[in-house]
């Protein structure tokens, strides 16, 4: 699993700025985010799991907002 502050993970600049943020993903493979990266590496099914916890977790908070 990947810090919020681990380089190469898409959330880093919100996180810099202060803004909460997260990654939901799997990184199977080491050519992630280098130029040896292909389409082809991408597990499908990982996505699709991926972007179902995700849309979870925002319905969850749309249900039960965190307070600041």
């Amino acid at each position: 699993m990947f810090s919020t502050t681990a380089r190469g993970v898409d959330s880093v600049p919100f996180a810099d700025e202060g803004i909460p943020a997260a990654t939901i993903a799997h990184f199977p493979y080491p050519e992630y985010h280098t130029p040896r990266e292909r389409l082809e590496l991408v597990d499908e099914q990982r996505l699709a799991d991926a972007v179902d916890l995700a849309a979870a977790l925002v319905e969850s908070q749309l249900e039960r907002p965190i307070g600041r």
